[in-house]
């Protein structure tokens, strides 16, 4: 694989010293001061562009013989959120940081994806300037743009992709980016759905032309969170006929409906929500679980042609 491989139109490259490639040991993108991080939200796009991995000349900042003055890797961040570090690295990585060098890379940037050089290219033949750059005081500790004649040098490099293992809190980091990320027909669904269920849990327990069950129902952006995570597992295929939800949305009983697994807890957490089509819902909360199994298992069922039937005069 090279790099050019996994460039979009408009991918923008930008140049960071660190003291080695990327690795569960430190699956973030750090900085000692938050100046860095309003730079990089200001410049970087998510899903688009790269920060990249150089090494610095000194044994001190780069441990690795091999590493130093080398391009590194390429990393793809969520930069909407910034964290403190120990929040995403593995515990015996920040203490070993901080007992070494103490008060440095404070805050981070969770990394989403990333790719490791294989060869390590020499980065001041590779991106000259940039390097140079990087070395200016202004530029300690923070980011230099490729120009147009460096990125198309480092597009033929080969990179492998890096399975990261990461911490819980880069776990639903992920997970959040997705749905910020998801297409906006898909977002407004999932909104939909929610503000149902915040509907639902605000009417628990009144009386208006008919009693309203007790139902209860986490804060909105959890619930949102919550849905489309249930999507992405049963990759937007109904909960109850494993028959797919059209997106976009269609109108009447196949649009998305976010139903309770069972019905008699008034719960709508995770362990008791899924999403069906409007119709299959229905249906299941209007007769009991064996004439709905029994439907639909004739709904589901391969259709077969009939023989046909012959003419009077033959």
């Amino acid at each position: 694989m090279l790099v050019s491989d996994i460039v979009k139109p408009g991918t923008r490259f930008f140049l960071k010293s660190e003291w080695g490639p990327v690795s569960d040991d430190w699956p973030a993108v750090s900085f000692s001061k938050q100046a860095v991080g309003r730079k990089i939200r200001s410049v970087y796009v998510p899903g688009r562009d790269f920060i990249v991995y150089v090494g610095t000349t000194n044994p001190a900042n780069t441990s690795e013989a091999a590493h130093r003055s080398r391009l590194l890797s390429l990393a793809s961040i969520d930069h909407r959120t910034e964290y403190k570090t120990w929040e995403l690295v593995p515990p015996e990585s920040w203490e070993y940081a901080q007992r070494e060098y103490a008060n440095r890379w404070l805050y981070s940037f969770a990394i989403t994806s990333a790719w490791n050089f294989m060869t390590f290219p020499f980065a001041p033949n590779v991106v000259p300037r940039a390097y140079r750059e990087l070395g200016s005081p202004p530029n300690f500790g923070s980011i230099v743009e490729l120009e147009d004649i460096e990125r198309s040098a480092i597009l033929n490099e080969p990179v492998t992709p890096i399975a990261l293992q990461k911490q819980a809190v880069a776990i639903r980091g992920d997970a959040r980016a997705r749905f910020l990320d998801a297409d906006q027909t898909l977002r407004e669904e999932i909104y939909r759905m929610a503000t149902r269920i915040d509907e639902r849990a605000a009417a628990s327990g009144t009386t208006s032309l008919r009693h309203h069950p007790e139902r209860s129902a986490n804060p909105r952006v959890e619930t949102q969170q919550m849905l489309y995570d249930k999507w992405e597992a049963q990759r937007g295929r109904c909960g109850l006929c494993q028959r797919p939800i059209p997106m976009p949305p269609q109108p009447g009983l196949l649009q998305a409906s976010a139903d309770r697994i069972d019905s008699t807890n008034s719960s709508y957490g995770a362990e008791n929500v899924h999403i069906t089509h409007l119709g299959c819902n229905f249906a299941k909360n209007q007769y009991n679980m064996d004439e709905f199994e029994d439907w639909l298992a004739v709904i589901t069922a391969p259709v077969v042609a009939l023989p046909e039937t012959q003419s009077a005069g033959a």
